[in-house]
């Protein structure tokens, strides 16, 4: 019996494996509610029954979905780092990483030509087509990253909540990528200074600035999915 929690930013001890795959194994039959206490602030939620960690194949991976407004600036960048640091990490058959814009805008083009130069400047490689999220991704994501409080609160209110046994995805896997930071870990999200400013308007510099705050946080992000599975 592993227990998943539905509001907060509680990470689980590993006995939250389920945290993980929740969004993977679609509506599950709840148990009974449990409570705990972490280093976040007290924590509620319920239990289910999972496979252990060893079932996770790569056909069921754990999924982060970067999203910020567009897709072509900032969710882009957070996607590319992470599949980077996941790669690094040696957890790249288990972590699935993309991004997603709340807008529609610039779906099926390309990502701005300013985040494919920066990223080209510091060593990845980009090949994007922006895509707009949607309320059906929900039951497929484990951890969604949000780049600013706009997101953060445009998610919130997209994600399905009619019944505790029909939600896929609990508040605990909705976070602000800058969260992870560990200068700004403490911060309640949304947050102000969890914001990473949108470049759409900006120079180059204001890329550049993106992409660092970007690798500040991203080491925060593969710690916590190695929490979250277990590892």
């Amino acid at each position: 019996m592993d227990c998943v929690s539905n509001i907060g930013d509680g990470r689980l001890s590993p006995s939250g494996f389920s945290a993980t795959i929740s969004g993977l194994l679609g509506s599950q039959a709840v148990d009974k509610k449990f409570s705990y206490k972490s280093s976040q602030p007290f924590v509620h939620g319920y239990c289910l029954d999972v496979p252990e960690p060893s079932a996770l194949s790569t056909a069921q991976s754990y999924r982060i979905t970067a999203v910020c407004l567009g897709n072509i600036c900032r969710s882009p960048i957070a996607e590319i780092i992470l599949v980077d640091r996941f790669e690094r990490a040696g957890l790249a058959q288990l972590v699935q990483v993309d991004s997603a814009g709340t807008g529609d805008w610039h779906v099926g083009g390309r990502a701005d030509r300013r985040t494919i130069a920066v990223l080209r400047r510091h060593g990845y490689d980009i090949d994007h087509s922006p895509r707009q999220i949607t309320a059906d991704w929900f039951a497929g994501i484990n951890l969604l990253l949000a780049m600013d409080s706009t997101n953060f609160r445009d998610l919130q209110r997209m994600a399905p909540s009619s019944s505790v046994k029909s939600v896929h995805m609990s508040r605990s896997h909705l976070r602000m990528l800058r969260s992870f930071d560990p200068v700004l870990s403490a911060l309640p999200a949304p947050h102000p200074e969890l914001d990473l400013p949108d470049p759409y308007y900006g120079t180059p510099e204001d890329f550049e600035l993106v992409l660092a705050l970007v690798e500040r946080a991203a080491d925060g992000v593969v710690d916590f999915v190695r929490q979250d599975l277990a590892l």
